[in-house]
């Protein structure tokens, strides 16, 4: 992440032209507002977030449980 903004980087080819190109995937972070607490296990949340995609990893706060506003996938 640069200047928070996420970039996709691939080795240079001479044939690439940015016109074409396409993104076939994305990273995100999830929220899920107004969960309880009782649901901040990490196995928890990964099986919530997989009807989304393939969770990458739980947020650290929402591990620790030190914001409890939202849990972050």
């Amino acid at each position: 992440m640069i200047f928070d903004h996420y970039l996709i980087i691939q080795k240079l080819s001479a044939e690439f032209m940015a016109s074409k190109a396409s993104v076939d995937q994305t990273l995100a972070w999830v929220r899920f507002p107004r969960l309880g607490m009782v649901y901040y296990d990490e196995s928890v949340l990964i099986s919530i977030a997989s009807t989304i995609g393939t969770t990458i990893k739980v947020d650290t706060n929402t591990l620790t449980m030190f914001r409890g506003h939202f849990a972050r996938v």
